[in-house]
């Protein structure tokens, strides 16, 4: 099956006007991005370091008051034990999960019983991706030409077509009835014990729900089914939608094709399609489980479960699916965070190659040395961030005093090397004075006749 189709669109020689104006939006765009770039970078690497000490401090001071609530019945407990446990830290594991607050999208007549559910629409689309190449000939002339080609595929939303190089041919229908939507559980049981709704916020790991016939009985009913035409697709578990053309509209948009050129313009991808463009596909993702392992706080003696709030405010509370003892939901929670943290430190590696590659960006050094300087940064940024969470440990301060070295080390080594600009100092041609060009085009024929030195003073001799 194939995942695109793919199209070639028309070529145009753009003007020198075109050619320069178009240079110059590339050229701010890249700029613009190169800011973002160095800007974010650095913010969100600071923001996981960030998340990952108060992490840390928290299940320091949450895991040595820990209250282990062995059964998930309020029976096995009198009210002297259930009230010495109440806005304290608490584990608990359980195989008995139920719903205490169904879901509901009633736009398509479902009722579920998630915890959390998120329902996610694609809109099959073309999109056009110009590319430009520019050639030379030998009198230095550039001539560039725009070519246009478009894709066709499922995308996160509505493509305007309005602007295209061939509008017509490759019309999205901007079909929209319904967008992203999610929905939490206010409460959930666990056993006889209550979980609210900002503790079930922290589970993850949706995954793409599949329906059962009980679950769509009333979806035939739905808005979407009766007015938008969704049906449900049990192989793939989508919610489709085909987009039906108007007679008269086809006529239009024929008379559009036959104007601009692609009337009769019939290629091979046409033969693989994907969708129609204008399809409309729905998909859910939710987590139902059927054993959780989870700390929080017991909020009072009815057994409900909150988040916990440690000395510094931090709201602490972790969820997960399946049977796993305290310690692994402790080591789950790290692990997560130190996935995000080592993104952080690889995005913060190539924010310092793009770093000490734009200020070398008119030398010719070597790429080793690039990359001793920028290693050299990173590792000054990532001490710097530590001994500002973590104080002055040895390891703190050894890779600090160490980064700090290979930084001095590294500016000292390039500012031996010599200068060597790739783009040389060059006066651009509009700039000139023809007359002097001229001159020296003149004064240079003339030099090229005239014997060299050499050669004269071995003919007098």
């Amino acid at each position: 099956m194939a995942f695109f189709t793919f199209r070639s669109g028309r070529s145009r020689v753009l003007s020198k006007g075109e050619a320069k104006i178009n240079e110059e939006i590339k050229y701010y765009i890249l700029l613009f991005l190169l800011i973002i770039f160095l800007v974010v970078v650095p913010l969100f690497y600071f923001k996981s370091e960030y998340d990952n000490y108060q992490l840390i401090v928290a299940i320091e001071e949450v895991a040595p008051q820990l209250e282990h609530i062995k059964y998930d019945s309020l029976e096995y407990y009198d009210d002297y034990e259930i009230n010495k446990m109440i806005n304290k830290p608490i584990f608990l594991q359980s195989g008995n999960v139920y719903s205490k607050d169904l879901l509901s999208d009633p736009e398509f007549n479902l009722l579920l019983t998630s915890m959390k559910l998120k329902r996610n629409v694609e809109f099959c689309q073309w999109e056009e991706i110009i590319t430009d190449s520019t050639t030379r000939d030998d009198d230095g002339h550039s001539t560039t030409v725009r070519t246009y080609s478009y894709i066709k595929g499922w995308h996160k939303h509505p493509i305007i077509s309005t602007f295209f190089d061939q509008p017509f041919s490759h019309h999205n229908p901007l079909r929209n009835p319904y967008s992203y939507k999610d929905w939490t559980a206010n409460q959930y049981g666990v056993g006889e014990y209550t979980i609210q709704r900002d503790l079930i916020n922290r589970i993850g790991n949706l995954k793409m729900k599949s329906f059962t016939p009980q679950e769509l009985n009333e979806f035939q009913l739905s808005e979407a089914h009766s007015v938008h035409n969704f049906n449900y697709l049990p192989d793939s578990n989508y919610f489709y939608s085909p987009y039906e053309e108007d007679s008269a509209f086809r006529f239009a948009r024929g008379m559009g094709q036959w104007l601009e050129g692609s009337l009769f313009d019939y290629q091979i991808g046409d033969i693989f399609n994907v969708c129609t463009p204008g399809d409309i596909r729905i998909y859910y993702e939710d987590v139902n489980p059927k054993e959780l392992s989870l700390i929080g706080r017991l909020v009072d003696s009815n057994g409900n479960i909150d988040l916990f709030h440690t000395s510094r405010d931090y709201e602490f509370g972790l969820i997960y699916e399946g049977i796993h003892s305290s310690g692994e939901v402790f080591q789950k929670a790290k692990s997560e965070q130190h996935q995000i943290i080592l993104i952080a430190r690889l995005l913060l590696i190539l924010w310092s190659l793009v770093l000490v590659g734009f200020r070398l960006r008119f030398q010719n050094y070597s790429y080793t040395n690039m990359f001793l300087i920028s290693s050299s940064l990173t590792l000054f940024v990532i001490s710097i961030t530590s001994i500002y969470f973590w104080s002055f440990t040895l390891i703190n301060v050894i890779v600090f005093i160490g980064s700090c070295l290979a930084c001095a080390y590294s500016y000292n080594l390039i500012q031996k090397l010599p200068y060597k600009p790739i783009i040389q100092n060059v006066t651009p041609v509009s700039t000139r004075n023809p007359n002097q060009t001229q001159t020296k085009a003149n004064n240079n024929i003339n030099d090229d006749r005239k014997p060299p030195l050499r050669a004269n003073n071995i003919k007098n001799n």
